[in-house]
Order: C-alpha cells, then structure tokens, then sequence
C-alpha cells in the first residue's frame, strides 16, 4: 500500500488536521530513488496519471466491459492517481478478502481527493466503491453497503444515474437516491426493498436515519462526501458530522456468530472537493482516519504525497482549467440587457439542418447564470419573446400599448411576466388585473400618472434568439419542471440554460462552450464552480463575466485567489457579433446601437 501511494504522488499520509507522522522507511527509499520502470517519483505523478488507461486497471470485470461501452479510455489525473491506491486492499483485508460483507473495510484507509471541477472525481471515488461492493458480492437484502452525500438534489440525481449506467451488468447491486422534492413514503419503500448504493442530500438522508426503521445500514462499506467545500458552504456541517457519527454507531465492529462476519466500526471514507479551505481541512481531521491518502494531481515537487500544510498559499487559490480561456466585459447598467441579448445570440446558437430548423449537429451551448431565481425567470421570459427592432426606434406606441395587456400574465409573489402562447382575445385566469395601487395595465399609468412601461408590438423582422433553443433552471422550480430542462438541454445540440448557482456544482452537462457570468457571484468562490460548467476532462471552452464599472473590484479578488489569465472583451464586439446573427439588412447596413437595441 505504502509503495503504491509514492508510485502515484500520494504516499499514505495523516489526515489534515492530524498530527503529522513520518512516512514508512520504505517509501522515504523509493522517494530518494526509482529504478527504472519500479513506478514514477512524485514530481512525475501527473504523466504517469494522464497515461494510464481505463482497461489496465484491476477492476472487476463487469465494470471493465461498462467502462469501455461507455467510451472511458484514459483516465484523468486524478483517476489516474486515485483509483489505483483505492483499489490496493491493505495486507489484512486480502486475508479477509473471501470473508462476506465489509471485513477489509475495517482497515482500509480513507482517502481526501482534491482536484479542479470537471476533472472526473465522480469517477475516481465511484471505480474504486462499486468495485469493492462487486468483489464482495452485496445484495440489496445486505441493505446500504454505500453512500455518496451530495449537497444538492440534482447532483444526487446524476451521481446516482452515473452508478447505474456502471452497474448495468450487475442486477446485484440497486443504485438508488433521495434527495427531497419526493413523499418520504415511496423513499422509505425503496429503502425497505434495499439500495446498495445510496446517493443522498444531507437533509433527506439525517431524516431517514432517524425515522426510517427498515433503513439498513450496519453493513455499511464506503461513506463518501462530495463537493465537501459546497455541503459547508451550504451551512451542512453540522449535520454531515451527525451523519458521520450516526453511521459509525451502527457498526458493531463484532464479529458475527450466525454469519461468522465483521462489520466495520467505521465506514472508508471518501472527502471529495474541489479547494482545501480550512473548513474542509476541519472536516477532514474529524471524519477522516490517521493514514488517509491524499491525491492531489495539481500537488507539484517531492512532497506532493504529504499531508498538505495549514499555511499553504495554495489552499484557498483557484484552479482552472488549462482549456478554458476567461474573459470579462465592462458594460454600463443601461447597456447590460442589449449586452446579453448579444451574448446569447452569438454564442448560443441551435445547429441548423438542411431546411433551416434546428436540431443539427454543430450548435454551440451555453450556460447563463443570474443572481436570483426571479432574474431567471424574467430574463427567460424576456428572451424568448426579444425581437428586432425596427430602425424607426422610438416610434408612437399607443397602439402596442393598448394591446400590452394581453401580453402579461401575473406570476407568484406579484411578479408580471410574458404571457407565453395565449391567443389574442382569449381571456387568462392569470392576466393582470387593474387595480388602484399599481395602475392600470392597460394603459401604462402609474400611481403617479405617468407611464412606468411601454411594450412595443409591432410587426418586425421576427424574434432575435428564433434559432437558439432556451431552458432553465433554478430552485423554484418542481422536481419535474428541473428534471425536463435538465434532460432536454443535455440532449439538445445547442442552446442556453439560463439558470441560478443551483446549476454551479457538479452538474456535467456535455459540451458546454460558453459560461455567461451575467451576474457576479455572491462569493469569490463560487465563480470557480461556474466556470467549471466548461472545459472539462481536456476539452476547449470560455466563460465571459459581465461587470459594471463598479464591480470591477471584483478582479481584484480573483486575482489574489490565482486568477490572473482573464482577458478584457470590448462591449462593440459583442454587439458586431449581434448584427451577424440573422439581424435585418437595414439594420446591419446603418449600424444598431445599444439605445436602438
């Protein structure tokens, strides 16, 4: 095990937190000098990682045959370092490896995996789980042999989908989720049934712990937190520590005299994350075991296998991918809406077949984020409904005006949004009615008497995102209404999502080339997670982050957190960019300003 961990740049190490202690005698030796072909030194652990393939690893055979019918031939970095070590069973556990249930788990090491977003930490964690759970031979009559904690519902989801996509030629093992958004009544009848893997939100599975009685879980192998900077960034760890001790409890650690069997008084476990703050340091001193290793593909030098220091300049600095480029545009308040239609417009676009409808092959998707699930629906609503403008401008209005009622329906908590699809004189349940204290509709007139809005309609050269498909996403919605966008934008070959930072952590959505930034994020941090949507597992992407002149203190931020690579885009460019997206002759003849647009 020792040697294995020095091989690929992450010796056996004390959890962060933990007291330091020396690495064994024989991998200080293989450290000082590595004959040729005994395994790469640790300055090397990237080229070794990057060149090992998916079908070299020791994985049982079933996951071998799902692996390549999936397409995974190379493994990532961290794959490559982490995968192999969990796969190597501590000299205990191989003389109890024929024993049923989890015996070598009772002294298997824990594991911390550190890694960018988007580099493939779902399967670094889920290869060496299911694994171990295949080898053993658990059913789901054994109840919960593992599971992955995840701090929103629809990263349980996929995490879940991904588990059974590997699991396919393996009826013994049922992958399942509860993530909320569902009656805990059918959750508890899944669980009394048995899920072998258990994918979780930390609300849904505390509840289950404590009121489900047929939740089996003394069996239990493998614990995993993932995205562990987001479950604490969400204000979990109180309740994962819970967790943490709730499942330990329920091993017995006693042998068994019916099945002569050995249930672990502790679960291995898998910390996951994407930075190493000082919160998931604390974490990982308390849920994780003396010994845990650490994989850490962006470690450089000979001590990259240690136990990281508390004073690293490192741990709270960003990552990004090699492959993304960064840019950020200045724009004033009044040019930001014309900014994005620009945006959107000329990055997002639905691939055309031969009779002009989209659905091709050669689209181009991207994800735009705003600050609150209303601004999502409003930007939604206004998009799909943008048209051109005509080059007389501010022509008179009093007949769109007239008119504007039947374009506006009333939404929850009194927001007014596009009516979307009613016909003209049919009458809606949700139109907005006339009152005394905001005015009448009908007529723009304010409590003031003066007109708070006009809406133009019309006829002009058609909608100007006709050709790009839009969807979104955020908090709001139902578990159904997120689980159909989710689906129709990763098949879709092209579009926009426009969507909250509910989509910021660990949604792989594929082929994402642009992140829109259209509002800042509320934490420094967070950007590093919106970015991650691109660029992932080597591929080429760009994210554009949208500032107003007083936000421009914002790079300043991200600088001191390691992002110096981000380049300026000029606003023109955007809106040439907009007159090459299908705009009208005339408008592309005389020029369109952002006034105009």
């Amino acid at each position: 095990g020792g040697e294995a961990g020095v091989a690929f740049g992450a010796a056996p190490v004390a959890a962060p937190g933990a007291k330091p202690h020396s690495a064994p005698a024989s991998a200080a030796k293989h450290h000082a000098a590595a004959p040729a072909g005994a395994g790469a030194p640790a300055d090397s652990a990237n080229d070794v990682a990057v060149g090992r393939m998916m079908r070299d690893l020791p994985v049982h055979a079933s996951l071998h045959r799902q692996l390549e019918y999936l397409g995974f031939g190379r493994c990532t970095p961290i794959q490559g370092l982490a995968i192999p070590a969990a796969l190597e069973a501590p000299p205990r556990a191989r003389a109890a490896k024929r024993r049923r249930m989890c015996n070598e788990q009772a002294v298997a090491r824990d594991f911390l995996l550190r890694a960018p977003t988007g580099s493939g930490k779902t399967l670094a964690f889920l290869i060496p789980v299911l694994h171990r759970l295949l080898e053993q031979g658990g059913t789901r009559d054994d109840g919960t042999l593992a599971i992955v904690l995840s701090p929103t519902k629809e990263l349980a989801l996929q995490t879940a989908k991904v588990a059974q996509d590997l699991t396919r030629m393996a009826p013994n093992i049922v992958c399942s989720a509860v993530a909320g958004g569902e009656k805990p009544k059918s959750e508890k009848a899944r669980l009394r049934k048995g899920a072998t893997v258990l994918c979780a939100t930390p609300g849904r599975l505390a509840y289950h712990l404590e009121h489900t009685a047929t939740f089996k879980t003394s069996g239990l192998c493998c614990l995993v937190l993932d995205e562990a900077d987001r479950l604490l960034d969400m204000g979990f760890e109180r309740q994962v520590r819970q967790i943490c001790d709730q499942l330990s409890s329920r091993g017995g650690g006693a042998e068994s005299a019916s099945a002569g069997t050995v249930t672990p008084a502790r679960p291995q476990t898998f910390l996951v994350s994407a930075t190493l703050s000082p919160a998931v340091r604390r974490l990982a001193g308390f849920c994780l075991r003396e010994g845990a290793f650490w994989a850490d593909p962006e470690a450089a030098g000979p001590a990259s296998g240690d136990a990281p220091p508390e004073d690293t300049p490192g741990d709270t600095g960003f990552v990004v991918p090699k492959s993304l480029t960064q840019w950020y545009v200045e724009v004033p308040l009044k040019e930001r809406l014309p900014a994005l239609v620009a945006a959107v417009a000329s990055r997002a676009t639905g691939a055309l077949r031969g009779d002009g409808e989209t659905g091709g092959k050669d689209g181009k998707k991207a994800i735009v984020f705003f600050s609150s699930c209303a601004s999502v629906d409003f930007h939604h609503d206004l998009l799909v409904e943008a048209q051109w403008p005509s080059r007389e401008g501010n022509a008179p209005r009093e007949a769109a005006v007239n008119g504007a009622a039947g374009k506006t329906r009333r939404l929850k908590g009194g927001f007014v949004g596009l009516a979307g699809g009613e016909d003209e004189g049919e009458e809606s349940e949700e139109e907005a009615e006339p009152d005394e204290d905001n005015g009448d509709p009908t007529t723009g007139e304010g409590r003031d008497g003066g007109r708070d809005w006009k809406i133009d309609t019309k006829p002009s050269a058609g909608r100007i995102l006709a050709k790009t498909p839009l969807f979104k996403l955020h908090g709001n919605l139902t578990k159904e209404e997120r689980a159909g966008y989710i689906a129709d934008f990763s098949r879709a070959t092209g579009g926009a999502l426009l969507a909250s930072d509910a989509a910021a952590r660990g949604l792989d959505f594929p082929k994402i080339d642009w992140i829109i930034q259209y509002d800042p994020p509320q934490r420094t941090e967070e950007y590093l997670h919106r970015v991650g949507r691109t660029a992932r597992i080597g591929r080429a992407g760009n994210a554009v982050l949208f500032l107003s002149p007083s936000e421009l203190g914002f790079l300043d931020h991200l600088r001191a957190k390691g992002v110096t690579n981000i380049k300026k885009l000029e606003t023109w460019k955007l809106h040439k960019d907009l007159m090459l997206c299908g705009a009208p002759l005339d408008l592309q003849r005389g020029g369109a300003s952002p006034s105009l647009l």
